[in-house]
């Protein structure tokens, strides 16, 4: 576990240990540091993990197919990688199902990478002007990703734009509070550029 690192993070910073191939006990430990806020990227691999009575909260930040929904909700507290108008519809109508209230991030591709899923500006701007169409959705802000060359100047540019997006949207929706950005290598400079939820993964967990 990377102490050195935890203890260099603002307080106002939300770590999300990105917990795909750590075990249970991995992540138990890592709790025990600070962490209480663990995401997962697969679906089944997050049902493997799932307990009665865990003390931290699992988000999904990865892909999430529309026929896996029903599995992965009764689970998780957050979902940051909301990428489609279609996702949004059966998200409502599983946690009207079964009468939970999700709060969500909707992911944007500010990047224009095909490998890369989410959201363009103009469908954001549409689903939050009809998120009272989604009553069993808390829209809490916009989740996006760095990009994959890492680039510092490219880097900075699409969070620079992410941090742009989000202070406009808190405008209108103050309740979008949330700028979910950052990864292990790109981390520091999501920080920099306005930040609120980093994915720290391979740099948390090192020894």
């Amino acid at each position: 576990m990377n102490q050195k690192l935890l203890q260099s993070l603002p307080t106002h910073i939300t770590c999300i240990g990105v917990s795909k191939h750590q075990s249970l006990d991995t992540i138990k430990k890592a709790y025990s540091f600070g962490i209480h806020d663990f995401g997962e990227n697969k679906v089944q691999e997050l049902l493997t993990k799932t307990e009665s009575n865990q003390p931290w909260r699992w988000h999904f930040i990865g892909h999430l197919q529309t026929n896996k929904v029903r599995l992965l909700l009764p689970y998780v507290y957050m979902i940051h990688s909301v990428d489609s108008i279609k996702l949004c519809e059966v998200i409502e109508k599983e946690a009207s199902r079964i009468q939970k209230t999700i709060p969500i991030l909707l992911q944007l591709n500010l990047t224009h990478e095909i490998s890369k899923y989410g959201l363009d500006e103009s469908t954001m701007k549409y689903l939050i002007q009809n998120q009272d169409q989604y009553p069993h959705l808390q829209f809490k802000g916009i989740m996006v990703m760095g990009p994959t060359s890492n680039d510092e100047f490219h880097t900075k540019a699409v969070f620079d734009q992410a941090f742009k997006i989000h202070q406009d949207n808190i405008k209108n929706s103050p309740h979008m509070n949330i700028l979910s950005m950052g990864m292990s290598d790109d981390y520091h400079w999501a920080i920099e550029r306005g930040a609120t939820h980093i994915r720290l993964g391979r740099a948390l967990f090192k020894e």
